[in-house]
């Protein structure tokens, strides 16, 4: 079990990552708990938004997340 916060977050970010690259709203919320937040900053959209629950999270992503082409 990991207790080194710097490999759980860099852990967390590697799944992200594929869960993105994938297009897999599954797997990327998934990595959320069920009323976990999501803060988006201008990252993923250009809106500042903040939102709460793996609902509105998967709503989210569906939305933009196949078309967006993400990558490196």
């Amino acid at each position: 079990m990991m207790s080194d916060p710097q490999s759980i977050a860099s852990s967390w970010l590697s799944a992200f990552v594929a869960a993105v690259d994938s297009c897999s709203i599954d797997k990327l919320v998934g990595l959320f708990l069920p009323d976990g937040w999501y803060r988006d900053l201008l990252v993923s959209t250009w809106d500042l938004r903040s939102l709460e629950g793996r609902e509105k999270i998967a709503a989210f992503f569906s939305s933009f997340l196949a078309g967006a082409r993400v990558s490196d």
